[in-house]
């Protein structure tokens, strides 16, 4: 196998991808292990609804692409949470920023109760 690119995908896209081609054909085993998880966990089903929360978290900060939807998947609510999730991240959170995002994403949750 050779590749040609590397490209962070946001686990609503991969959810995304591997719906449709479960409408095409059948899935193989870890496919369908995968649909079934990310079915289970993921807070927004969809990357329309994720990208709405990633553009406030980048109000917050200038995050990367990858540190977003890390952010988006776990919507971390403690302090613990937000140092673990960036511990070996090359970027500095001000406490400031730290309850910024605890604030946004215990919204989140509250509103999907």
């Amino acid at each position: 196998m050779k590749i040609i690119g590397k490209e962070d995908v946001s686990a609503t896209k991969s959810l995304e991808i591997l719906a449709g081609i479960e409408k095409e054909r059948d899935l193989v085993r870890e496919q369908q292990i995968c649909l079934e998880f990310l079915r289970k966990h993921l807070k927004f089903k969809s990357e329309k609804d994720a990208s709405v929360i990633k553009e406030e978290f980048r109000k917050i900060k200038d995050f990367k692409e990858h540190q977003l939807n890390k952010l988006v998947e776990i919507l971390p609510t403690t302090e613990e949470q937000v140092n673990a999730l960036f511990s070996k991240e090359r970027i500095k959170l001000e406490k400031n920023d730290i309850k910024k995002i605890i604030e946004l994403c215990n919204s989140v949750v509250q509103n999907e109760k």
